[in-house]
């Protein structure tokens, strides 16, 4: 497996070497990272590492003071290389990047071990001999190819003798003998998925409230944004497993692997379920539609992506932009604190929406880094993205049943919003 190295030099000045572990790999100066680094120059959660098979990529968690590679502005993500230089807000990072046939190749050789070099060894003029090429003479080359030659016409001659034995089976009948999977696999193009489309899906009914299907989804059909809708699988809860993660990568700044457990898209479900007949829904996702450029324009004053605020005021209620237009201030003060790189930080603002309402904007980070620490101390390992998880925090009862509702009411209107159809609410996508 491919060694991936970081060279850095520590707050107190001294070289430090750090492997990178796991398939993602964040730093940051927050301690919820795989590697903090406590600069202020750096970001809570600044940078992400990942691995894909052989292919290591990189990029900027939206941090405020950057991130270079090579001294080129990280803008996107990126392939990531031996001898990289990644400068995180100023703090110099020197990517070391090595696989175990080259660490094996390349091992240094002892003094012991090295097989020594003769010196001063005398020349002497050797007797004229037969010309070689790698020790074998070059008349060889000229007598090899008849002697070749030879062998194929006669092995050829012997199959053709023994192709028309008894049973008269010629090379047509063994032809026509191959089995199916032989011929046909080969005449069949293999399908490769197009990543930059989404997949068509079939007609599939949704589950009403008492249990009758619905008239079947339609296909997948351009909004006036020209997004298609997301396509559904084959049940209520896998609708919910494939369109969740969609609209968790639009409410967060840099998130590309947003997923749901089965049992999280099971309390979706539920959610949805209680929410797809309320026509004040369907006519806030009309309102929405109607007046998307506002809350492009709004989301962007604080930061935000404009899906999260769409969806945060409907699940506030009222007008739609009136509402976002007052809850505006308290989710940008509540970002600050609880950050929106991933889809986990923007269901936690929603979590703690009510206490920012209050003017408490910092108390629900303290508790996830008391627990962060607790855990630690503990001797306990938890990723970054489980500890930020609502679920998680709900359990270890850092936010209340009703914080957590709260969040999980407001995923479940943005899983509608993506593809309102799919779950039988009379309305058009609202996607940015």
């Amino acid at each position: 497996m491919t060694q991936i190295r970081l060279n850095f030099t520590d707050e107190e000045g001294y070289p430090k070497q750090i492997s990178v572990t796991g398939d993602s790999f964040y730093i940051g100066r927050s301690p919820e990272n795989d590697l903090c680094i406590s600069d202020k120059r750096l970001s809570r959660q600044h940078l992400l590492i990942e691995r894909f098979g052989n292919k290591i990529s990189v990029s900027d968690c939206n941090s405020s003071n950057g991130t270079t590679l090579n001294n080129y502005d990280l803008f996107e993500t990126e392939t990531l290389r031996d001898g990289d230089v990644l400068s995180l807000g100023g703090v110099e990072i020197n990517v070391e990047i090595v696989s175990e046939r080259e660490e094996e190749t390349f091992a240094p050789v002892s003094k012991e071990s090295a097989p020594k070099l003769e010196e001063n060894r005398p020349t002497t003029t050797a007797p004229s001999v037969p010309q070689t090429v790698g020790g074998v003479s070059t008349n060889f080359f000229f007598i090899a190819p008849l002697i070749g030659l030879g062998v194929l016409l006669f092995v050829g001659g012997l199959i053709f003798a023994l192709g028309g034995g008894s049973d008269g089976e010629t090379n047509k009948d063994i032809a026509d003998s191959k089995t199916p999977t032989e011929t046909d696999t080969e005449k069949t193009p293999r399908k490769t998925p197009d990543a930059d489309k989404s997949p068509s899906f079939s007609p599939t009914p949704t589950s009403s409230g008492d249990g009758n299907s619905s008239s079947p989804t339609p296909s997948p059909t351009s909004t006036s944004g020209g997004t298609t809708q997301t396509p559904v699988g084959s049940s209520e809860t896998e609708n919910v497993k494939k369109i969740a993660p969609e609209f968790m990568k639009r409410i967060a700044r840099s998130d590309p692997n947003p997923f749901l457990e089965n049992s999280q898209a099971e309390d979706v479900l539920k959610k949805v379920k209680s929410l797809k007949n309320s026509s004040a829904l369907a006519d806030g996702l009309r309102s929405i539609a109607g007046n998307k450029s506002q809350f492009e324009t709004l989301a962007n004053s604080k930061g935000l992506k404009p899906q999260f605020l769409a969806a945060a005021a409907l699940n506030v209620g009222g007008n739609p932009v009136e509402t976002a237009q007052t809850i505006l201030p308290i989710l940008g003060n509540l970002r600050i604190s609880l950050g929106t790189d991933f889809a986990d930080d923007c269901l936690i603002i929603m979590a703690a929406y009510n206490q920012g309402k209050g003017g408490d904007f910092k108390s629900l980070q303290q508790k996830i880094e008391g627990l962060s620490k607790k855990l630690s101390n503990e001797g306990k390992s938890v990723s970054s993205r489980k500890l930020r998880s609502i679920w998680f925090l709900r359990d270890k009862e850092r936010i209340s049943p009703a914080e957590f509702d709260n969040a999980l009411n407001f995923l479940a209107i943005g899983v509608i919003m993506q593809n309102p159809k799919a779950f039988g609410v009379n309305a058009e996508p609202v996607v940015f």
